[in-house]
């Protein structure tokens, strides 16, 4: 910028444009608030589920079933994504848990499975897809080809577990645990029910996670205005 347009911004900026950044930062930090608010931490979802013991095509003959290597395998794939643009996440390692979901029952855990931790950037989106391993105990097979059989769904429950540091630009947060869950609904192929992606429902962070995010992105924003400001004053200095 030629430094006389540098010297007529200063001018504007110091002697007129004080009161309108000011109400400026009042309306723009509600609204920075609100969007904390909204989207403050990663979220989590089940794209795919496959339970090939459940595919119709294994149920027309249960000895074979039974006695398969696929009969203890739940492929699933797993989105993380991080909805906040103004921080990255560094995940712990993320724990899975996969359970039998019987209608009026509690859920019987069947399978875990545990991802390695990682970074994940601003805004970013990750996948997981892979294999968990079930056991044979508990008679879980038999009681979702009961469901099916009866013209019902089988469900599963998706439990996961983690914990994460947000990184504010200079400095990392202290841990954080997440627990989230979802449940999936299976039909007679084998797979999840319906296109659309199942949503694992996060549990509130801390009141300290949400007051460590308005500081975060509070602090960026009045350094990068004290820094235009002291250049502005200098420069109004210099020339008046």
């Amino acid at each position: 910028m030629p430094q006389d347009d540098l010297t007529l911004f200063c001018m504007i900026f110091a002697e007129k444009a004080a009161n309108k950044i000011a109400y400026a930062l009042g309306y723009g930090s509600v609204t920075l608030i609100l969007v904390m608010l909204v989207s403050f931490y990663p979220s989590f979802s089940i794209q795919t589920f496959y339970v090939p013991p459940l595919n119709g095509k294994f149920m027309m003959n249960q000895t074979t079933l039974l006695t398969s290597e696929a009969d203890s395998l739940i492929f699933f794939n797993l989105e993380l994504q991080n909805t906040m643009w103004y921080k990255g996440v560094l995940y712990g390692p993320v724990n899975l848990t996969f359970s039998y979901a019987a209608v009026n029952a509690s859920a019987v855990p069947i399978a875990t499975y545990r991802a390695t931790g990682f970074y994940q950037g601003k805004g970013k989106t990750a996948r997981r897809r892979d294999v968990a391993v079930a056991t044979d105990a508990v008679g879980w097979r038999e009681a979702t080809m009961s469901a099916l059989s009866s013209g019902s769904t089988a469900d599963f429950r998706v439990d996961l577990d983690t914990k994460v540091k947000f990184n504010n630009y200079l400095w990392y947060t202290r841990k954080h645990r997440i627990v989230s869950h979802g449940i999936v609904k299976v039909g007679d192929s084998g797979r999840k029910v319906g296109e659309k992606p199942v949503k694992l429902t996060n549990s509130a962070l801390s009141s300290t996670t949400l007051m460590g995010n308005i500081f975060g992105i509070g602090s960026l924003v009045l350094l990068w205005l004290y820094a235009i400001g002291e250049k502005c004053r200098e420069c109004y200095r210099r020339y008046n």
